[in-house]
């Protein structure tokens, strides 16, 4: 969360103090609620199940993606996806931020080697130890025909 500007003045001890400039500065400062939810995220995830918002019979191999084999949260927002690793290979990177209610997340996708258009960063997430749920979130689809109807990822810190 980005606080207002506040001035800082610059004292220089020359026989008296005197007031040389004043110089604004944009302070940031992280909420601590915050900040503890966003350390649990921080990270390096794989993709451990999925549930659909309306349960069917069966779904058939061409409906099924392949699941995320590496999903990684930076301490400094970045992230980045990639369905099977391979030494330093994406398929992308973008950015996220927490919100301020708790367990809010908002993505965003960057550039990449494959970038799908029918990603949808805005959700919620949740960590329970070394597992996370994200929902509502979607990272794209890789190799199905169409998205699934699918409400929550969930993944296992490795």
């Amino acid at each position: 969360m980005i606080r207002p500007l506040v001035s800082l003045a610059v004292l220089v001890a020359a026989g008296q103090a005197a007031c040389l400039e004043a110089q604004t500065v944009r302070l940031r400062r992280v909420d601590a609620r915050e900040g503890r939810v966003a350390a649990g995220l921080v990270g390096r995830w794989r993709q451990s199940g999925w549930s659909l918002c309306t349960p069917v019979p069966r779904l058939g191999a061409d409906e099924i993606d392949p699941p995320i084999g590496e999903l990684v949260f930076d301490a400094d927002g970045g992230f980045s996806v990639t369905w099977v690793p391979f030494e330093v290979y994406h398929d992308y990177r973008g950015t996220f931020t927490t919100g301020v209610r708790a367990g809010a997340i908002e993505l965003k996708r960057g550039q990449g080697n494959f970038t799908p258009s029918d990603f949808d960063g805005h959700g919620s997430f949740e960590v329970n130890g070394d597992v996370l749920v994200l929902r509502d979130v979607w990272f794209g689809t890789k190799t199905a025909k169409r998205k699934p109807d699918v409400c929550a990822l969930t993944f296992a810190r490795s």
